[in-house]
């Protein structure tokens, strides 16, 4: 449930409330995750050794000598002390982001089907170490985690990390954020399971943090719970919004063999920081622990409110989408074209192109350049799964 960077003053006592299964998680102190064992047997702990440069290597065989490289900095004669009071550890943070060239994300790819097999084979594999599961990806809030990193983890037990952390804005979510943000990672999940995959989920960082609207949603990295326009330092309002997405975490468990580890609150620290807008210290620590321990689940409403999605018939749907390739007179060819074609839509949303619950819907894309035509396939397969694609010169 807790974050720590450093130990804070009485952090134990929360500890020792929380319910049984919550995590600590801390940043290269092995002993501190020992102590909160002894407090509270009950607990699971996770280690994250912080590394301040992240780069893969171009190569599966160069990420696993990276691999090598980086689990030998921290599994040392002080871990293997401790090791029996470790349950997870993790590979690097925040490697994956939507908008990444094809080249940089498949080293990110190596690096990360690298690290859980060198942990499974080569050092889960030791006397002291086989319990310890690997958290893989711990990827950043609205950012996707590819399929191939699904596969591995599924292969070598590992663990598929996300940070759901929640929109808000002077107390107030923002409208329909679940399967864009907090909740990204059950979409995730549906596809990977539909390719064939299922994995177990972890939620390594997560918390209020704000957003604003400048042409689209921009998040405050630094913007926690304690900022103005966040919570203003007002726990209670953190408190719903954590129960709220508790209740969604607690309804999806239901439904899917409890795979999802519950969540750890970024962040605590003795000076705050950086990250001082995100700081949980005492009383605070003592309080969310409560309330954790309180906490009844209720099934919460469908994310967004009741589905408003389901047509009236079913009907094969044909979107024409016109890239930002396209000029204006040939624009104008589309849409006389597709008028006399059973008035097919023509618009400009990828989105548009794919959402919808309907069994057939052929999305026929205009002016994406060949070297662009693997990435919308792979948008597609993890946005709107099922979504037959076109491409028109």
């Amino acid at each position: 449930m807790f974050h720590f960077q450093v130990p804070v003053p009485d952090w134990p006592r929360a500890a020792e409330i929380l319910p049984v299964g919550y995590l600590i998680k801390a940043i290269d102190n092995v002993q501190m995750l020992d102590e909160a064992k002894r407090h509270n047997p009950n607990l699971i702990t996770d280690l994250r050794h912080y590394v301040a440069h992240q780069h893969p290597g171009n190569t599966l065989d160069e990420n696993i000598i990276l691999a090598r490289q980086f689990f030998d900095t921290f599994i040392d004669g002080t871990f293997m002390e401790y090791a029996h009071n470790v349950d997870y550890i993790e590979d690097w943070n925040e490697y994956f982001g939507n908008t990444q060239s094809p080249e940089e994300k498949q080293r990110f790819i190596f690096w990360a089907m690298a690290a859980v097999r060198v942990w499974a084979l080569e050092y889960r594999s030791r006397p002291g170490l086989g319990h310890i599961r690997l958290i893989v990806g711990n990827t950043a809030i609205g950012n996707d985690i590819p399929l191939d990193v699904a596969q591995a983890a599924s292969s070598y037990d590992a663990v598929v990390g996300y940070h759901p952390y929640w929109p808000v804005r002077y107390n107030n979510l923002l409208p329909d954020e679940w399967i864009w943000y907090s909740g990204r990672w059950t979409v995730m999940d549906d596809y990977y399971r539909q390719e064939g995959y299922t994995v177990d989920w972890a939620f390594t960082e997560a918390g209020s943090i704000r957003y604003w609207l400048n042409g689209g949603v921009s998040l405050d990295p630094y913007g926690g719970w304690r900022h103005p326009e966040c919570h203003d330092y007002n726990l209670n309002e953190y408190l719903l919004k954590i129960k709220y997405w508790m209740d969604n975490w607690y309804a999806w468990n239901q439904s899917n063999n409890d795979r999802a580890l519950p969540p750890v609150l970024f962040n605590s620290n003795l000076g705050g920081g950086a990250w001082a807008h995100f700081n949980l210290v005492q009383p605070q620590l003592d309080i969310i622990a409560e309330f954790v321990s309180r906490w009844v689940p209720q099934t919460p409403e469908p994310p967004g409110g009741e589905c408003r999605g389901a047509p009236r018939i079913q009907y094969h749907r044909v979107y024409n989408v016109l890239s930002s390739h396209i000029d204006e007179a040939t624009a104008q060819s589309i849409f006389v074209d597709a008028m006399r074609h059973n008035k097919q839509t023509v618009g400009f949303s990828y989105d548009d192109a794919g959402i919808g619950d309907l069994d057939n819907r052929l999305a026929r894309l205009h002016g994406i350049p060949a070297n662009e035509r693997q990435t919308f396939i792979e948008w597609y397969n993890q946005n709107y799964p099922g979504v037959v694609i076109e491409f028109v010169d």
